[in-house]
């Protein structure tokens, strides 16, 4: 599994011009899933983003978690995470061997609702 974490303001995801998904402050987390990663990796994942002290405290500090600051996620499945360019020989999509699939999908949903 792998994630690319942004402190956000705000964010949304849309699709074809409709809001799909929108926080106020908080995480955008992309998330690549890989074939192996089972809910022991999704959980340790999710625990370790939830538990990231990224926000700061009175005295600026960055000293606290998200659910202190009162944070949202917003969770997009970013498959190009695992993009492999050297893959890609005579038409081959180069993430069709290396990305979970989309039926493992649902239990991926797990990750966002870790927060609530």
């Amino acid at each position: 599994m792998r994630v690319v974490l942004q402190r956000v303001a705000r964010a949304e995801v849309r699709v074809a011009g409709r809001v799909t998904g929108k926080i106020g402050a908080g995480f955008l987390v992309l998330a690549g899933f890989a074939p192996s990663d089972g809910d022991a990796n999704i959980t340790w994942m999710a625990d370790k983003v939830l538990g990231l002290r990224v926000f700061g405290d009175a005295a600026g500090k960055m000293n606290l978690a998200l659910a202190e600051v009162g944070g949202a996620l917003l969770v997009v499945s970013q498959f190009t995470l695992y993009g492999e360019c050297r893959a890609a020989r005579g038409g081959d999509s180069p993430l069709r061997t290396v990305c979970g699939s989309l039926e493992r999908a649902g239990s991926r949903e797990r990750y966002g609702r870790r927060n609530g």
